[in-house]
């Protein structure tokens, strides 16, 4: 076979299309990758801001379905419910192992929640139970834990609108009876928002009359994270003392 009808090897329009096709397959396979891996940031970002956001949810949850009853030598009346605004709130806990300390059951802690600067953090005060009043006196000392356990956090709701004014717990009580009648209704609920977009604490009165406590929260991703990574969740509690079937279902300590 002669040199000039030899086939062997690309004529030059076959050796251009072989190279174009390659580039098109190339270009196409490196945008795969740029777009997999930054779909696989944004993924992991999303996964970490929900797990952060459950976990800090189950704990405030935890905490709230731990309200004790508890007498102090500064309040009037039992209550489980210390103080509450809509940045704040602060139980009575009892995570013990009721082992009897000096004669007397552990005293319970008196626990805050509070946000500030996007971050929440919760404070710890120990008591000490006199064991023939059963009276729990906290003192005026400092807690004696505190640690923030979400970052990130931001408000879902906002008193007015008000960007300045977050709300993160909202407080229901159970309707008085109308009409003359003694009773609620059957199958009432804690329906009735107490200071419902007044940016403020509830007064001894409300605090004594709370149900149900909604809770609220958006954690943002880590800086540099994408907006849709944000994570936001809700929650209802009921409190313990309220029993939705009594004739009367306002929150009342029965421990004293």
């Amino acid at each position: 076979m002669t040199r000039l009808r030899s086939e062997r090897g690309f004529t030059l329009p076959e050796l251009l299309v072989t190279m174009a096709i390659a580039m098109i397959v190339s270009l196409a396979t490196f945008t795969l990758i740029e777009v997999v891996m930054k779909r696989s940031g944004e993924v992991g970002v999303r996964v970490e801001t929900t797990a952060t956001a459950r976990t800090a949810m189950d704990q405030i949850t935890r905490q709230l379905r731990s309200q004790v009853c508890v007498k102090t030598n500064t309040s009037s009346d039992a209550r489980s419910l210390v103080a509450a605004s809509p940045t704040s709130l602060s139980v009575y806990t009892d995570f013990t192992n009721e082992a009897l300390v000096n004669g007397a059951l552990p005293a319970p802690d008196r626990r805050q929640i509070a946000w500030a600067g996007n971050v929440f953090t919760e404070s710890l005060t120990k008591g000490t139970r006199n064991k023939t009043t059963n009276v729990v006196d906290y003192g005026s000392a400092a807690p004696s834990v505190v640690r923030p356990f979400l970052q990130n956090v931001a408000a879902t709701e906002f008193a007015g609108g008000d960007k300045t004014k977050p709300i993160f717990f909202r407080y229901y009580k159970f309707p008085e009876p109308v009409n003359g009648a003694s009773t609620v209704p059957p199958n009432t609920t804690a329906s009735v928002e107490i200071a419902a977009n007044a940016n403020r604490a509830l007064t001894e009165a409300e605090l004594l009359s709370v149900a149900r406590i909604s809770v609220s929260f958006t954690v943002l991703p880590r800086k540099g994270g994408p907006a849709t990574a944000a994570t936001t969740l809700k929650n209802d509690v009921y409190v313990r003392t309220a029993d939705p079937n009594a004739q009367i279902p306002k929150p009342t300590c029965l421990t004293y």
